[in-house]
């Protein structure tokens, strides 16, 4: 079986990109941070994070997503970035009230690029400025189901390369949610989860072990399965 070897920086953190802090971007940021503290418990450098989302919360994302009703009405990225750094000390992570963009005043170079959006017009954007020299990891799902590819141009194909509906033209519904039991009719409550979960054991074999044989998995609720993507 083929693996993908991870070429870490010689020194100091590893530098990632979060792409959305919404259903699985918010879930995400938990992952990282708790990634990081094992890595620095282990005696690496851990993770330097930043966080791009240009929403603020809503009613219908407390309780889906990793949101309170204190949140309310507060950048997305910010308030995460905010929370992570008291829970989490010592976690570099920086939230970002814009879209990703990949060069800038935020932006040096970064090792790992994680998308969590929800509209194939947002990954068309993500996707047509993304660095070359990136892993990217892509999470996606639908109402019950969903899949995470990692990708990066070189030894493994770009992931709307395995899955050109990532980035197909035609109708999409994007329109926000009133309420939670709205959303909840789009998206189950725990879809979201897998994506998640999936992507930050992929990043653990990277940055703990030093590769990977698995480059993603697609998986439904309804009936549970998960079917990995193996290299």
């Amino acid at each position: 079986m083929k693996k993908l070897i991870f070429k870490s920086p010689d020194s100091g953190k590893i530098k990632i990109h979060l792409a959305g802090c919404g259903g699985t971007g918010s879930q995400m940021l938990t992952c990282l941070a708790r990634m990081d503290l094992a890595l620095r418990n282990l005696g690496g450098d851990g993770l330097q994070v930043t966080a791009f989302d240009p929403d603020t919360v809503s009613a219908a994302n407390a309780g889906r997503q990793s949101f309170y009703s204190c949140d309310l009405g507060k950048n997305k990225a910010q308030v995460l970035a905010d929370r992570h750094r008291l829970c989490f000390p010592g976690f570099a992570v920086e939230g970002v009230s814009e879209k990703y963009k990949s060069s800038g005043r935020y932006f040096s170079d970064h090792s790992i690029l994680i998308s969590c959006v929800d509209s194939r017009s947002s990954r068309r954007e993500i996707f047509t400025i993304r660095p070359k020299n990136v892993y990217h990891l892509d999470c996606g799902n639908g109402a019950n189901f969903g899949q995470v590819i990692l990708g990066n141009g070189k030894d493994l194909p770009w992931p709307e390369k395995v899955l050109p509906d990532l980035i197909a033209e035609g109708p999409e519904d994007d329109t926000p949610s009133c309420s939670m039991a709205e959303a909840l009719e789009k998206q189950d409550l725990f879809v979201n989860d897998f994506a998640c979960r999936i992507t930050g054991s992929i990043l653990w074999d990277l940055f703990r072990h030093g590769g990977t044989d698995i480059r993603g998995a697609f998986y439904s609720l309804d009936p549970l399965t998960v079917n990995p993507l193996k290299i």
